[in-house]
């Protein structure tokens, strides 16, 4: 049997320097995964306390699955980087000095990820609770999901894109649609397609050009163009 003083040297510290601090890391494939480093190691020993670490994900990571917590909070501090927060149906980008709640029993997923070029460091803390409950979203994958996901993370270094295509492009492809009709392209093969496509266009450059300057001064722009 260890006396008091062998007991408290062997007890875990109750101060931790992060330079000290031993790193664990958790890599999967090329998208998923992080390091951190544990230090609350007093209070991990006993399951239900509050634990801390400092977290870093790497440039296009992802830290953890889309997950809801049953009964343990997380709070996030960014302490260096860029990140994106997603919770629920909301995307966020995030940023040094960003605090972040998560509280637990709400339903609501959450997920942190570093679609930018510079590494994302974090604080953590959280719940030590061996009762925890974690709910991952189910995840069907299409044959090409790739393409969407590489899609999506463009999106989410461009938080506006969505916002700048709906005020400069959306309404342009409308009305091209508008004139096609309900059959749209009426030309077969990539190449007819094509050339199907360009002629639209152009009608609506034209069309766009005599509203904007008049038939008279589009003839004689385009006189000058070809002479």
């Amino acid at each position: 049997m260890k006396n008091g003083k062998e007991a408290h040297r062997d007890a875990p510290p109750l101060v931790v320097n992060i330079d000290s601090a031993k790193e664990v890391e958790q890599i999967e494939g090329d998208r998923w995964g992080s390091a951190w480093k544990p230090l609350t190691p007093a209070l991990d020993a006993t399951p239900g306390r509050l634990g801390a670490n400092v977290s870093r994900v790497a440039p296009g990571r992802t830290a953890c699955p889309f997950d809801t917590h049953a009964r343990a909070d997380e709070i996030f501090f960014v302490l260096s980087g860029r990140g994106v927060f997603r919770y629920g149906d909301t995307v966020q980008e995030i940023r040094a000095g960003d605090c972040i709640s998560c509280p637990a029993g709400t339903g609501v997923a959450h997920q942190l990820a570093n679609p930018f070029d510079e590494e994302l460091v974090y604080f953590a803390v959280g719940l030590n609770d061996p009762h925890e409950v974690c709910t991952y979203r189910r995840i069907r994958r299409w044959e090409h999901e790739a393409v969407l996901d590489r899609m999506q993370r463009r999106l989410d270094r461009q938080l506006d894109a969505m916002t700048i295509r709906r005020r400069t492009v959306e309404h342009v492809f409308g009305t091209l649609k508008h004139w096609m009709g309900s059959t749209h392209f009426q030309m077969r093969r990539l190449g007819n397609v094509s050339t199907e496509m360009s002629l639209h266009v152009l009608a609506y450059n034209l069309k766009r050009v005599m509203k904007i300057l008049g038939f008279a001064k589009t003839l004689r722009a385009m006189n000058l163009a070809s002479a």
